[in-house]
């Protein structure tokens, strides 16, 4: 379980409260009826955002867990509410729309952190190799995962 980058408060910022609750709430029964199991969704969204940073930021050599900032936040929240979102399986009409262009965001700044044109705030590790495509490599998307890419790593 990765350090937790963001809180359900920052997504629902972004996202909106009701929306958040809706996408979490799989069975449809509503908040009062099924509380519990929103809760335990959201926090299994940051979960899996939260790591998923930490494996692309562990090939650029960070020590974990992070130093908060609000790019990280901001990253975090909206690749946990895309999780929520994508989760639910439903067209929630010009919504929809909106979160197309959040995931694109997220994925420019994703590839932005790859590439080493933004920093995110953290302790780095001085002498450990960074983990990158090599000439004869290429970046191979993961089907499972859009904002996660295999790299093919081979050691030496």
């Amino acid at each position: 379980m990765a350090t937790p980058y963001c809180t359900r408060q920052d997504i629902e910022v972004i996202f909106g409260s009701l929306n958040i609750e809706r996408w979490a709430d799989l069975e449809g029964k509503g908040a009062t009826e099924n509380a519990s199991m929103i809760a335990a969704r959201i926090v299994n969204a940051i979960d899996l955002a939260s790591s998923e940073i930490e494996d692309i930021l562990r090939s650029r050599r960070y020590k974990f867990p992070l130093t908060p900032s609000k790019t990280l936040t901001d990253i975090v929240s909206k690749m946990a509410g895309i999780h929520l979102h994508d989760g639910r399986g439903i067209i929630d009409g010009d919504f929809v729309d909106k979160v197309s262009v959040i995931r694109a965001e997220v994925k420019l700044k994703l590839e932005q952190i790859r590439n080493g044109t933004i920093f995110i705030m953290g302790e780095r590790i001085p002498n450990a190799p960074n983990v990158v495509p090599g000439n004869d490599q290429e970046a191979k998307p993961n089907p499972f995962n859009p904002f996660a890419p295999y790299f093919g790593y081979k050691p030496n």
